[in-house]
Protein backbone atom coordinates (compact mmCIF):
# COMPACT_ATOMS: atom_id res chain seq x y z
CA UNK A 1 0.00 0.00 0.00
CA UNK A 2 1.18 3.32 -0.94
CA UNK A 3 1.61 5.94 1.71
CA UNK A 4 2.18 9.81 1.14
CA UNK A 5 5.63 9.55 1.42
CA UNK A 6 5.83 6.70 -1.03
CA UNK A 7 8.56 7.84 -3.94
CA UNK A 8 5.72 6.72 -6.76
CA UNK A 9 3.95 9.84 -5.45
CA UNK A 10 7.12 12.04 -6.42
CA UNK A 11 8.23 10.67 -8.92
CA UNK A 12 4.29 11.17 -10.56
CA UNK A 13 4.47 15.54 -9.28
CA UNK A 14 7.80 15.51 -11.33
CA UNK A 15 7.01 13.74 -14.36
CA UNK A 16 3.05 15.15 -14.54
CA UNK A 17 4.71 18.51 -13.71
CA UNK A 18 7.07 18.28 -16.27
CA UNK A 19 4.89 17.45 -19.01
CA UNK A 20 2.38 19.81 -18.44
CA UNK A 21 5.41 22.44 -18.28
CA UNK A 22 6.17 21.47 -21.69
CA UNK A 23 3.31 21.40 -22.90
CA UNK A 24 2.55 25.28 -21.64
CA UNK A 25 5.78 26.25 -22.88
CA UNK A 26 5.54 24.67 -25.88
CA UNK A 27 2.63 26.40 -26.66
CA UNK A 28 2.35 29.95 -25.49
CA UNK A 29 5.88 30.39 -26.45
CA UNK A 30 5.46 29.17 -29.99
CA UNK A 31 2.23 31.11 -30.43
CA UNK A 32 4.08 34.39 -29.30
CA UNK A 33 7.55 33.45 -31.48
CA UNK A 34 5.27 33.22 -33.93
CA UNK A 35 3.18 35.94 -33.61
CA UNK A 36 6.55 38.35 -33.35
CA UNK A 37 8.39 36.78 -36.54
CA UNK A 38 4.78 37.75 -38.08
CA UNK A 39 5.74 41.58 -38.04
CA UNK A 40 8.19 42.83 -40.41
CA UNK A 41 11.47 44.20 -39.23
CA UNK A 42 12.12 48.02 -38.42
CA UNK A 43 14.65 48.47 -41.63
CA UNK A 44 11.76 47.16 -43.55
CA UNK A 45 9.23 49.19 -42.42
CA UNK A 46 11.75 51.99 -42.67
CA UNK A 47 12.38 51.73 -46.47
CA UNK A 48 8.97 51.35 -47.10
CA UNK A 49 7.90 54.75 -45.22
CA UNK A 50 10.77 55.65 -47.28
CA UNK A 51 9.25 54.81 -50.49
CA UNK A 52 5.87 56.71 -49.27
CA UNK A 53 7.99 59.84 -48.59
CA UNK A 54 9.53 59.31 -52.07
CA UNK A 55 6.03 58.85 -53.64
CA UNK A 56 4.90 62.18 -52.15
CA UNK A 57 7.17 64.41 -53.08
CA UNK A 58 7.16 63.48 -56.66
CA UNK A 59 3.51 63.70 -56.25
CA UNK A 60 3.83 67.49 -54.86
CA UNK A 61 6.69 68.85 -56.90
CA UNK A 62 5.70 67.32 -60.52
CA UNK A 63 1.82 65.98 -60.00
CA UNK A 64 0.29 63.50 -62.35
CA UNK A 65 3.52 63.19 -64.31
CA UNK A 66 5.69 62.83 -61.71
CA UNK A 67 3.91 60.01 -60.24
CA UNK A 68 4.50 58.26 -63.50
CA UNK A 69 8.14 58.67 -63.70
CA UNK A 70 8.43 57.74 -59.83
CA UNK A 71 6.10 54.50 -60.57
CA UNK A 72 7.89 53.91 -63.88
CA UNK A 73 11.06 54.27 -61.45
CA UNK A 74 9.88 51.93 -58.81
CA UNK A 75 9.18 49.56 -60.97
CA UNK A 76 12.99 49.36 -61.98
CA UNK A 77 13.86 48.92 -58.36
CA UNK A 78 11.02 46.98 -56.76
CA UNK A 79 9.41 43.75 -58.88
CA UNK A 80 5.63 43.95 -58.20
CA UNK A 81 2.88 46.03 -58.20
CA UNK A 82 3.06 49.91 -57.02
CA UNK A 83 0.68 52.60 -57.14
CA UNK A 84 0.00 55.77 -55.54
CA UNK A 85 -3.56 56.66 -54.24
CA UNK A 86 -5.99 58.81 -52.56
CA UNK A 87 -7.88 57.64 -49.59
CA UNK A 88 -10.93 56.39 -51.91
CA UNK A 89 -8.69 54.16 -53.38
CA UNK A 90 -8.66 56.25 -56.48
CA UNK A 91 -4.90 55.67 -58.35
CA UNK A 92 -3.45 59.67 -58.38
CA UNK A 93 -0.89 58.79 -61.58
CA UNK A 94 -2.58 57.59 -65.01
CA UNK A 95 -2.70 54.20 -63.88
CA UNK A 96 -5.62 52.03 -64.66
CA UNK A 97 -7.16 49.44 -61.53
CA UNK A 98 -8.38 46.17 -63.34
CA UNK A 99 -11.28 44.24 -61.19
CA UNK A 100 -8.72 42.04 -59.32
CA UNK A 101 -6.08 44.87 -58.92
CA UNK A 102 -9.51 46.14 -57.37
CA UNK A 103 -9.86 42.67 -54.98
CA UNK A 104 -6.92 42.86 -53.89
CA UNK A 105 -6.58 46.15 -53.18
CA UNK A 106 -9.87 45.43 -50.18
CA UNK A 107 -7.16 43.12 -48.47
CA UNK A 108 -4.08 45.74 -48.24
CA UNK A 109 -2.27 45.79 -44.64
CA UNK A 110 -0.18 48.13 -42.92
CA UNK A 111 3.42 48.25 -41.97
CA UNK A 112 2.48 47.53 -38.62
CA UNK A 113 0.13 44.63 -38.88
CA UNK A 114 1.65 41.10 -39.08
CA UNK A 115 1.41 39.25 -42.19
CA UNK A 116 -0.58 36.48 -43.05
CA UNK A 117 1.41 32.94 -44.15
CA UNK A 118 -1.97 31.58 -45.55
CA UNK A 119 -1.60 33.40 -48.46
CA UNK A 120 -0.36 32.16 -51.29
CA UNK A 121 0.41 35.13 -53.14
CA UNK A 122 2.46 38.09 -51.29
CA UNK A 123 0.93 40.69 -49.15
CA UNK A 124 0.27 44.13 -50.49
CA UNK A 125 0.78 46.83 -48.09
CA UNK A 126 -0.43 50.68 -47.81
CA UNK A 127 1.66 53.20 -46.37
CA UNK A 128 0.06 56.85 -45.69
CA UNK A 129 2.07 59.95 -46.73
CA UNK A 130 4.19 60.47 -44.19
CA UNK A 131 3.36 64.35 -44.42
CA UNK A 132 -0.11 64.29 -45.44
CA UNK A 133 -1.67 60.73 -44.55
CA UNK A 134 -5.18 62.00 -45.42
CA UNK A 135 -4.72 62.73 -49.21
CA UNK A 136 -2.69 59.84 -50.12
CA UNK A 137 -0.51 56.80 -49.61
CA UNK A 138 1.41 54.60 -51.45
CA UNK A 139 0.46 50.75 -52.22
CA UNK A 140 3.07 48.23 -52.92
CA UNK A 141 3.48 44.47 -53.18
CA UNK A 142 5.89 43.24 -50.06
CA UNK A 143 8.74 42.76 -52.07
CA UNK A 144 10.04 39.08 -51.22
CA UNK A 145 13.34 40.66 -49.05
CA UNK A 146 11.51 42.03 -46.65
CA UNK A 147 9.69 38.53 -45.97
CA UNK A 148 8.87 38.61 -42.19
CA UNK A 149 9.80 35.10 -40.24
CA UNK A 150 13.80 34.88 -42.26
CA UNK A 151 15.07 32.87 -39.13
CA UNK A 152 11.35 31.33 -37.76
CA UNK A 153 13.18 27.81 -38.73
CA UNK A 154 16.17 28.84 -36.30
CA UNK A 155 13.28 29.96 -33.91
CA UNK A 156 11.31 26.75 -34.01
CA UNK A 157 14.78 24.64 -33.64
CA UNK A 158 15.16 26.93 -30.60
CA UNK A 159 11.55 26.39 -29.34
CA UNK A 160 10.83 23.18 -30.40
CA UNK A 161 14.63 21.53 -29.75
CA UNK A 162 16.93 23.24 -27.53
CA UNK A 163 14.64 24.45 -24.83
CA UNK A 164 12.57 21.31 -24.40
CA UNK A 165 16.09 19.76 -24.42
CA UNK A 166 17.33 21.63 -21.92
CA UNK A 167 13.94 20.89 -19.29
CA UNK A 168 14.62 17.33 -20.13
CA UNK A 169 18.22 17.85 -18.98
CA UNK A 170 17.31 19.27 -15.96
CA UNK A 171 14.82 16.70 -14.96
CA UNK A 172 17.40 13.85 -15.60
CA UNK A 173 19.62 15.74 -13.08
CA UNK A 174 16.49 16.24 -10.92
CA UNK A 175 15.80 12.11 -11.16
CA UNK A 176 19.47 11.37 -10.65
CA UNK A 177 19.72 13.12 -7.80
CA UNK A 178 16.62 11.99 -6.46
CA UNK A 179 17.28 8.52 -7.04
CA UNK A 180 21.36 7.54 -8.67
CA UNK A 181 22.80 9.63 -5.81
CA UNK A 182 21.61 7.24 -3.05
CA UNK A 183 22.09 4.30 -4.86
CA UNK A 184 25.30 5.12 -5.30
CA UNK A 185 25.72 5.86 -1.62
CA UNK A 186 24.47 1.74 -1.26
CA UNK A 187 26.77 0.72 -3.52
CA UNK A 188 29.79 2.79 -1.92
CA UNK A 189 28.83 1.64 1.82
CA UNK A 190 28.83 -2.47 0.03
CA UNK A 191 32.18 -1.53 -1.48
CA UNK A 192 33.34 -0.49 2.26
CA UNK A 193 31.92 -3.69 3.69
CA UNK A 194 34.24 -6.07 1.49
CA UNK A 195 37.20 -4.07 2.17
CA UNK A 196 36.32 -4.82 5.76
CA UNK A 197 35.51 -1.02 6.65
CA UNK A 198 32.33 -1.61 8.84
CA UNK A 199 32.25 1.65 10.16
CA UNK A 200 31.16 3.29 7.09
CA UNK A 201 27.59 4.77 7.11
CA UNK A 202 25.15 6.70 5.02
CA UNK A 203 24.64 10.11 4.61
CA UNK A 204 22.43 11.21 7.12
CA UNK A 205 20.14 13.22 4.38
CA UNK A 206 19.76 9.64 3.01
CA UNK A 207 18.61 8.13 6.12
CA UNK A 208 16.46 11.15 7.02
CA UNK A 209 14.21 10.43 3.99
CA UNK A 210 10.28 9.12 4.27
CA UNK A 211 10.27 6.72 0.71
CA UNK A 212 11.30 3.45 0.24
CA UNK A 213 14.92 4.61 -0.57
CA UNK A 214 15.18 6.41 3.27
CA UNK A 215 13.61 2.51 4.34
CA UNK A 216 16.51 0.61 2.36
CA UNK A 217 18.79 3.31 3.50
CA UNK A 218 18.39 2.85 7.43
CA UNK A 219 17.99 -1.05 7.04
CA UNK A 220 21.93 -0.95 5.29
CA UNK A 221 22.76 1.69 8.44
CA UNK A 222 21.32 -0.94 10.71
CA UNK A 223 22.52 -4.08 9.05
CA UNK A 224 25.83 -2.27 9.18
CA UNK A 225 25.60 -1.28 12.80
CA UNK A 226 24.78 -5.10 13.60
CA UNK A 227 27.44 -6.53 11.49
CA UNK A 228 30.18 -4.76 13.47
CA UNK A 229 28.38 -5.75 16.86
CA UNK A 230 29.11 -9.28 15.50
CA UNK A 231 32.25 -8.96 14.24
CA UNK A 232 33.59 -7.15 17.60
CA UNK A 233 31.89 -9.54 19.91
CA UNK A 234 33.95 -12.51 18.20
CA UNK A 235 37.04 -10.98 18.18
CA UNK A 236 36.68 -9.93 22.01
CA UNK A 237 35.32 -13.99 22.23
CA UNK A 238 38.01 -15.43 20.36
CA UNK A 239 40.42 -13.20 23.06
CA UNK A 240 38.66 -14.38 26.34
CA UNK A 241 38.16 -17.85 24.77
CA UNK A 242 41.81 -18.35 24.25
CA UNK A 243 42.87 -16.77 27.60
CA UNK A 244 40.15 -18.69 29.17
CA UNK A 245 41.43 -22.10 27.82
CA UNK A 246 45.10 -21.77 28.12
CA UNK A 247 44.80 -21.09 31.55
CA UNK A 248 43.54 -24.54 32.55
CA UNK A 249 46.04 -26.25 29.92
CA UNK A 250 48.87 -24.52 31.74
CA UNK A 251 47.53 -25.64 35.41
CA UNK A 252 46.86 -29.54 34.13
CA UNK A 253 50.47 -29.23 32.11
CA UNK A 254 51.97 -28.09 35.47
CA UNK A 255 49.85 -30.53 38.07
CA UNK A 256 51.08 -33.45 35.48
CA UNK A 257 55.00 -32.59 35.49
CA UNK A 258 54.94 -32.47 39.42
CA UNK A 259 52.41 -33.74 40.78
CA UNK A 260 52.93 -37.59 42.05
CA UNK A 261 50.04 -38.90 43.83
CA UNK A 262 47.79 -40.53 40.85
CA UNK A 263 44.42 -39.93 42.86
CA UNK A 264 44.91 -36.60 42.84
CA UNK A 265 45.99 -36.24 39.83
CA UNK A 266 43.21 -37.54 38.38
CA UNK A 267 40.66 -35.28 40.74
CA UNK A 268 41.92 -32.50 39.44
CA UNK A 269 42.06 -33.17 35.97
CA UNK A 270 38.39 -34.12 35.99
CA UNK A 271 37.89 -30.72 37.60
CA UNK A 272 40.19 -28.63 35.19
CA UNK A 273 38.04 -30.59 32.34
CA UNK A 274 34.52 -30.09 33.37
CA UNK A 275 35.61 -26.21 33.82
CA UNK A 276 37.03 -26.10 30.02
CA UNK A 277 33.55 -28.39 29.05
CA UNK A 278 31.19 -25.72 31.14
CA UNK A 279 32.91 -22.63 29.32
CA UNK A 280 32.80 -24.43 25.64
CA UNK A 281 29.12 -24.52 26.94
CA UNK A 282 28.83 -21.04 27.91
CA UNK A 283 30.26 -19.95 24.99
CA UNK A 284 27.89 -21.57 22.63
CA UNK A 285 25.08 -20.38 24.28
CA UNK A 286 26.66 -16.69 24.02
CA UNK A 287 27.19 -17.04 20.51
CA UNK A 288 23.86 -18.89 19.42
CA UNK A 289 22.00 -16.34 21.64
CA UNK A 290 21.48 -13.67 19.21
CA UNK A 291 21.69 -15.68 15.93
CA UNK A 292 18.99 -17.78 13.84
CA UNK A 293 20.50 -21.40 13.54
CA UNK A 294 20.95 -22.20 9.88
CA UNK A 295 19.28 -25.23 8.29
CA UNK A 296 21.10 -28.07 8.64
CA UNK A 297 23.15 -29.50 5.41
CA UNK A 298 22.93 -33.18 4.89
CA UNK A 299 25.67 -35.08 2.73
CA UNK A 300 25.83 -38.69 1.93
CA UNK A 301 27.40 -40.59 4.66
CA UNK A 302 29.04 -43.71 4.07
CA UNK A 303 28.09 -46.30 7.15
CA UNK A 304 31.08 -48.29 7.33
CA UNK A 305 33.34 -45.63 7.78
CA UNK A 306 31.18 -43.90 10.12
CA UNK A 307 31.30 -46.94 12.36
CA UNK A 308 34.82 -47.32 12.58
CA UNK A 309 34.86 -43.87 13.59
CA UNK A 310 32.27 -44.18 16.28
CA UNK A 311 33.69 -48.11 17.30
CA UNK A 312 37.24 -46.09 17.80
CA UNK A 313 35.90 -43.92 20.36
CA UNK A 314 33.63 -46.22 21.92
CA UNK A 315 36.22 -49.05 22.62
CA UNK A 316 38.21 -46.42 24.07
CA UNK A 317 35.74 -45.19 26.73
CA UNK A 318 34.30 -48.43 27.09
CA UNK A 319 37.25 -51.12 27.49
CA UNK A 320 35.89 -53.42 24.97
CA UNK A 321 37.83 -54.90 22.21
CA UNK A 322 37.17 -53.67 19.13
CA UNK A 323 36.08 -56.96 17.90
CA UNK A 324 33.26 -56.63 19.79
CA UNK A 325 32.23 -53.79 17.72
CA UNK A 326 31.68 -54.95 14.43
CA UNK A 327 29.33 -53.20 11.57
CA UNK A 328 26.61 -56.23 10.13
CA UNK A 329 25.33 -53.93 7.59
CA UNK A 330 26.21 -54.30 3.75
CA UNK A 331 29.16 -52.76 2.44
CA UNK A 332 27.03 -50.09 -0.26
CA UNK A 333 25.38 -49.19 2.77
CA UNK A 334 25.09 -44.93 2.91
CA UNK A 335 23.10 -42.31 4.57
CA UNK A 336 21.81 -38.66 4.77
CA UNK A 337 23.44 -36.56 7.65
CA UNK A 338 26.19 -34.14 8.54
CA UNK A 339 29.53 -35.33 8.90
CA UNK A 340 30.30 -33.39 11.84
CA UNK A 341 27.20 -34.00 14.29
CA UNK A 342 27.30 -38.20 14.17
CA UNK A 343 31.21 -37.40 15.85
CA UNK A 344 30.25 -35.36 18.41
Amino acid sequence: MLDRHSLFWKLAILLVGFCLLMIGLSYTWGRHMETQNAFLSEPARQTLRGYAAEAEQAWRSGGLAGLDQWVAAMHQRERGWVGVLDINLRPLDSATLNPQIMQRLTRLRGVDWPMSRRSVDQPWVRIPFPGAPEQGMLVIELPQRFNPGQHRLLWRIVTNGIIPGLFTLLLCVGLYRMLIVPLNQLREQANAWRADQLSARLDSRTIARHDELGELARAFDQMAERLQGTVDMQQQLLRDLSHEMRTPLSRLRVACDGETDLQRLRDRLIREVDCMQQLVEDTLQLAWQDAERAPMNLEPIEVHALWELLAENASYESGWAPAQLRCEGPAACWGQGHPNHPAQ
